[in-house]
């Protein structure tokens, strides 16, 4: 992770650096559903953070919310919003791919829906 957060307040959300390097100032505060940045700080020198990372980071968050609230085809949702993120081209390089995204959206649907058991005999037991 790029970025934690740090606060939220009624009109806008604030993330501070992650990387652990000390005196690193680097900060985003954005609306409250971070689609647009309002103030920015600068990085430390030394820090390594990537500065697309932020935008990664909220495309697999915002899969993730979709995901878990909808019972569609998680490919489907991930088409869905790859079709809408890939409209301008500074953001089409930075969208996460299937292959990066697919364990994150099966792993938030799988802790809201739970597996059936494999043999109906597990069901008359729990009963």
């Amino acid at each position: 992770m790029c970025y934690t957060l740090k606060q939220t307040n009624r009109n806008d959300k604030c993330w501070i650096c992650a990387s652990g390097t000390r005196g690193c100032t680097g900060k985003h505060c954005t609306n409250i559903d971070a689609t647009q940045v309002i103030r920015t700080g600068e990085h430390a020198e030394g820090c390594g953070v990537d500065s697309h990372a932020f935008y990664h980071e909220q495309q697999l968050n915002e899969l993730k919310r979709l995901v878990a609230g909808h019972s569609r085809p998680v490919f489907e949702i991930f088409y869905e919003l790859a079709s809408n993120a890939s409209t301008s081209q500074a953001t089409a390089a930075h969208f996460p791919t299937w292959v990066q995204a697919r364990n994150t959206m099966y792993y938030s649907r799988s802790k809201r829906y739970p597996r059936l058991p494999l043999y109906i005999l597990y069901l008359l037991y729990i009963l």
